[in-house]
């Protein structure tokens, strides 16, 4: 019979799985964001430039500047989101790292046939992963 400890930690190690498999499938809205992150501000650099360029008469120095300040904008908020979203996989990842570790350990400690059933659903969860 599983303990009450097992049974917590193998729903909080479901939750965490599923939890990072989430992050997983975010890439795809990440990218639309990379393209709105970048796209948005140079279409304002551009056309903001641009008129303030013909309003002052100033060739295309404004253009280049907001172009420029916009580029590095840009990157400053790709470098921020990319930190703050390894910084929680960093997390997820130690804490099931930890789970299957104490699972394991019970696992090698128990000597009923329970212990094959964890150690049969370590390795299906392994292959999900």
């Amino acid at each position: 019979m599983e303990g009450k400890d097992q049974k917590i930690e193998r729903g909080e190690l479901q939750a965490l799985v599923k939890k990072r498999d989430s992050h997983v499938s975010r890439l795809f809205y990440m990218m639309l964001e990379f393209f709105l992150i970048f796209g948005l501000p140079a279409l304002a650099a551009f056309f903001g430039g641009r008129a303030l360029d013909s309003a002052l008469g100033t060739g295309k120095l404004w253009l280049i500047i907001f172009l420029i300040a916009a580029f590095v904008l840009s990157w400053v908020i790709v470098v921020l989101r990319v930190r703050k979203i390894t910084k929680e996989l960093k997390v997820l990842d130690a804490r099931i790292k930890e789970i299957r570790e104490s699972r394991k350990t019970a696992t090698a400690m128990n000597a009923g046939g329970h212990g094959t059933n964890l150690n049969q659903d370590l390795k299906g969860e392994e292959k999900n992963v």
